[in-house]
């Protein structure tokens, strides 16, 4: 019976308290002790209860609430809330000495913060460049590719720059090279790109 009774205190206490004053051959001081004991645990359960559910609207009061229109916002917080990535890494080059990003973000983010955010993923000196499109990232890697080839002429070059430096420029949002380490921000908007807008 004296298993039976222990089982009982362990997964439902007041029934194993029952049966141990009723059925135990255990002394009445034994008996009395593991009463109080099971006492203290309950209370102390209760207490840590009752800490579980006080947190409970601290936790609610950070998640998203809908309002009339079904639209979900985040109530603001003195402290920060851990949120998704506001960038894709959509190109990695590594070679021995540098790595090469091409980082696409949604129009309006802080390039600057973003390039601090991809620099920390760097494991050596690496340039970072950022756009807010990605047709524009994709044209800058076809001249890139143009440059690198030797059947390449110097006119498809400047036909190239031509129709589409412009619209590259307006979207090539900041830049960070492994040299200077220092962020550049809208660095295709130079002389060039004034002389291509005033024509």
């Amino acid at each position: 019976m004296n298993p039976v009774i222990i089982a009982a205190l362990i997964i439902f206490s007041p029934v194993g308290l029952y049966l141990m004053w009723k059925y135990s051959s255990w002394d009445k001081e034994t008996k009395s002790k593991i009463t109080v004991a099971v006492i203290i645990g309950i209370f102390f359960l209760g207490l840590a209860r009752n800490n579980n559910s006080t947190e409970k609207p601290i936790i609610e009061s950070r998640s998203s609430v809908t309002n009339s229109n079904n639209i979900k916002s985040i109530p603001p917080s003195p402290e920060p809330i851990i949120t998704q990535k506001k960038y894709r890494i959509v190109e990695k080059a590594v070679s021995k000495s540098v790595d090469n990003y091409k980082v696409l973000i949604s129009s309006g983010e802080d390039g600057r913060a973003i390039a601090s955010e991809v620099k920390k993923e760097c494991n050596k000196p690496c340039n970072i460049d950022i756009f807010d499109n990605e047709k524009a990232l994709n044209l800058l890697t076809e001249y890139d590719k143009m440059m690198g080839s030797l059947d390449t002429k110097v006119s498809d070059l400047d036909d190239w720059k031509k129709k589409n430096y412009i619209y590259v420029a307006d979207h090539f949002i900041g830049q960070v090279t492994f040299d200077s380490e220092l962020y550049q921000e809208f660095p295709f908007k130079d002389w060039y790109y004034k002389e291509l807008k005033s024509l």
